[in-house]
């Protein structure tokens, strides 16, 4: 059913989170070094997460497999790969072996290649240069959380804007968690605590219109 025309009250109780996903936490660090953003994204696969940053027509996307080289290409769903590296402008045969030789070395690939903005781990570690891209990555977080509470695919549910992440995401990120996450039939109360203080309970949330399609704070 389109996002928009579901009833305001299901017909069966709404599935929600199982006992396991409900104590489970979904999160994103975020530590500031001037421009750089680098963390850590736990309950978000690495495909899911490249694909959240909003496309740039003179991007290349670089995966551990050379077939994944290709203007404005994503990682194939049916491909997991262990890394991604978003570099704006072509990469030649000698960009791609420095890349591909620092990553193998344990090193961040964003801290010589100039044109590069987004560094993706299988890990969930991340290194973004502009604090929009990290918030593209929390928003993700947040639409994964909403779209696995009301069982629908992440894809059929809106990101929320980044003016509404940067009003949510602490000095360290957010954490969410099931078992603060109220479900009702025409919206979602999502509790939002600080990443860095997973224990302690949300201390401000954020709200998602079932009906449409809409997000906006308490």
């Amino acid at each position: 059913m389109p996002l928009g025309n579901e009833p305001l009250t299901p017909s069966s109780p709404d599935p929600g989170f199982g006992l396991a996903s409900m104590l489970a936490t979904r999160s994103i660090t975020t530590m500031r070094e001037g421009r750089r953003v680098r963390g850590r994204v736990h309950g978000l696969n690495l495909v899911s997460l490249t694909r959240s940053l909003v496309a740039t027509p003179s991007a290349i996307w670089m995966s551990d497999s050379p077939a994944e080289i290709a203007a404005n290409a994503m990682p194939k769903a049916d491909h997991a790969p262990t890394w991604t590296c978003r570099v704006n402008g072509p990469v030649e045969s000698r960009d791609e072996h420095a890349i591909r030789a620092a990553i193998a070395r344990g090193d961040d690939p964003l801290d010589f290649e100039v044109r590069g903005d987004a560094f993706l781990m299988q890990d969930g570690s991340y290194s973004v240069l502009d604090v929009d891209l990290a918030y593209q990555l929390a928003a993700a977080v947040l639409r994964a959380h909403a779209a696995l509470a009301i069982q629908r695919r992440p894809e059929h549910i809106p990101l929320p804007g980044l003016g509404l992440v940067d009003a949510i995401v602490g000095p360290g990120g957010l954490a969410l968690r099931g078992i603060e996450t109220q479900v009702f039939p025409g919206f979602l109360d999502i509790g939002v605590s600080d990443a860095d203080l997973e224990s302690t309970p949300a201390s401000r949330s954020v709200i998602f219109d079932r009906i449409t399609g809409g997000w906006h704070t308490d």
